[in-house]
C-alpha cells in the first residue's frame, strides 16, 4: 500500500513541478501573453529542465522498484537494466520507431476525422494558422515542443512511475489521464489574471478539460499500447495541427457527425484490435 501510494505521490510532484515551472521569473506569470516570444523562450528552458528532472526521478523510481533500494540507482546504467528503462519510458519501442508513428498519426487521424474531412473546419483552421499574428516559435511551440514535453512527462515519465510502483497499466493510465487534465486547470488563473470574466475563464477550461480528459485517455492508451514516446507525441502534434472538436454549421451537422461517431468507433477499434 505504501508503495503503492508513493507513486502516486512522485507523480503528482513531477506534475506539479512541471506546472509551476510554467510561470517562473518574470518574463512568465499568470498575466503575461503566453503567445509573446519572450514567454515562449523563457517557457521552453524551464519545461525542458523540468522535464530532464521529471526522466531522472523515474529512472529513480524504476531502479528502486526493480533492486528495492537507493543503491540499484547507482547501478540504473549498466546495460541490461538501461535498456528495460527505456523500453518503460517509451524510449525503445518494440514494433520500432517508424512503425509507432504510423500507429499514433493513425489514431489521431481516425479520431478526428469529423474535422479534417470537413471543409468548413478546414478552412476556419487553415486560418487561424496562417494569420499574421502567428510566429514561427508559437508553431514550434504547438507542434513540437509542447507535444514532446507533455508526452515525456505525462505518459512516459508518470507511467513508468506508477507501474514502478506497482500499479496495474489501468491505474496508472488513469492517474496520469487525471493529472494530464487536472495540470491544464492553470488556464482559468491565467485568463482571470488577464481581466476575463469568471464565468468565461469557467467556461474555456471546462471545454479545455474536457478535451484534454479525453485525449489523455487516449494518449494513454497509445503509449501502453506501444511503449512508444514516439507513437505518443506523433498523435498529440496532429491532434493540436487540426484542432479541438469544433460545433459545425447546421447544415453540416449530420455529416461531420456520423463521420465523427464513425472516427471515434475507428480508433477505438484500431486501440482495442492492433
Amino acid at each position: 500500500m505504501t508503495r503503492a501510494l508513493d507513486g502516486y505521490v512522485a507523480t503528482a510532484v513531477i506534475v506539479a513541478v512541471y506546472v509551476l515551472t510554467l510561470y517562473g521569473g518574470r518574463a512568465s506569470t499568470l498575466k503575461s501573453d503566453r503567445d509573446s516570444t519572450e514567454v515562449i523562450a523563457r517557457r521552453f528552458l524551464t519545461t525542458t529542465t523540468s522535464s530532464i528532472v521529471s526522466v531522472a526521478l523515474a529512472i529513480w523510481a524504476i531502479a528502486r522498484g526493480e533492486g528495492g533500494d537507493d543503491v540499484a540507482f547507482i547501478d540504473a546504467f549498466d546495460r541490461e537494466r538501461w535498456g528495460s528503462m527505456r523500453r518503460a519510458l517509451g524510449l525503445s519501442p518494440r514494433m520500432g520507431a517508424w512503425r509507432a508513428c504510423a500507429y499514433g498519426l493513425v489514431v489521431a487521424l481516425t479520431l478526428l476525422a469529423g474535422e479534417w474531412t470537413s471543409s468548413t473546419a478546414r478552412c476556419g483552421r487553415y486560418r487561424e494558422l496562417t494569420s499574421s499574428g502567428r510566429t514561427m516559435w508559437m508553431n514550434v511551440r504547438d507542434f513540437a515542443h509542447a507535444p514532446l514535453m507533455e508526452e515525456l512527462v505525462f505518459r512516459a515519465c508518470a507511467t513508468a512511475t506508477m507501474r514502478a510502483s506497482g500499479a496495474s497499466a489501468l491505474a496508472a493510465s488513469a492517474w496520469s489521464t487525471a493529472l494530464f487534465a487536472l495540470a491544464h486547470a492553470h488556464h482559468f488563473f491565467a485568463m482571470r489574471a488577464r481581466g476575463a470574466s469568471f464565468a468565461l475563464a469557467l467556461r474555456s477550461t471546462r471545454n479545455q478539460l474536457a478535451y484534454t480528459s479525453a485525449f489523455g485517455a487516449l494518449a494513454s492508451r497509445v503509449f501502453v499500447r506501444t511503449e512508444s514516446l514516439v507513437a505518443t507525441t506523433t498523435c498529440h502534434a496532429a491532434c493540436n495541427l487540426i484542432g479541438p472538436p469544433t460545433i459545425p454549421p447546421l447544415g453540416e451537422r449530420r455529416r461531420r457527425t456520423i463521420i465523427t461517431a464513425l472516427g471515434v468507433i475507428g480508433a477505438l477499434c484500431v486501440l482495442v484490435r492492433f
